[in-house]
């Protein structure tokens, strides 16, 4: 019977690679340019299948507080689009998809109907909540990521984004002086996203 056998100098290099896999460090993700590192699953598939993150998004903190929980508190984000009139509609797990963040993990999105769904995946940079869907106020008048309560909110004339406030106060305060309170969120954002990952 024939058989391939390892020289002594094949025998030494293979274990010689094996206690190296043992004794490097981890790899670290490969980052692209624009600060973004590969999307990937964290626990398991969505139900739905997943959006397509933006860098904002992979890199923002958002307002959940574990990964894979539920935005929003689980309201459809398209359903705030549809009116003042109409209010947001309660979203349902048969019509959910999920945003890999690499400062959270999974943030999952429902949605109240498989249309809406689409629109979202279609026109997410949109249509996903401004400032992570923090309390804008918060973000903007007093340099905090404060959590929002979902039926509190308002569409940005500016870009047509859902703001989101704490409170109906929050909400006042910000509308006081709109231009100037957008400016400073806008400015703020980014570095409170990052003093939350150093403090997490």
């Amino acid at each position: 019977m024939s058989g391939h056998w390892a020289t002594p100098t094949q025998t030494l290099l293979a274990r010689a690679r094996d206690v190296d896999a043992m004794t490097s460090p981890p790899k670290r993700p490969v980052v692209t340019p624009d600060g973004c590192g590969p999307v990937v699953s964290v626990r398991g598939e969505p139900v739905q299948g997943k959006a397509v993150p933006d860098t904002s998004e992979v890199l923002a903190w958002v307002d959940v507080k574990n990964d894979g929980d539920i935005a929003l508190s689980g309201y459809d984000p398209v359903s705030y689009h549809a009116g003042a009139d109409h209010g947001p509609l309660m979203g349902k797990a048969v019509h959910e998809t999920i945003i890999e963040t690499l400062l959270q993990g999974r943030v999952r999105y429902r949605f109240a109907s498989e249309e809406n769904l689409a629109k979202f995946r279609a026109d997410y940079r949109c249509l996903k909540p401004k400032y992570g869907g923090f309390c804008a106020a918060g973000v903007g008048l007093h340099d905090k990521l404060a959590s929002a309560d979902p039926l509190v909110w308002d569409i940005d004339p500016r870009d047509g984004r859902l703001l989101l406030f704490c409170s109906w106060e929050m909400k006042a305060e910000w509308e006081k002086d709109v231009d100037a309170a957008r400016q400073k969120a806008d400015e703020r954002f980014a570095g409170l996203c990052a003093k939350a990952s150093q403090a997490a």
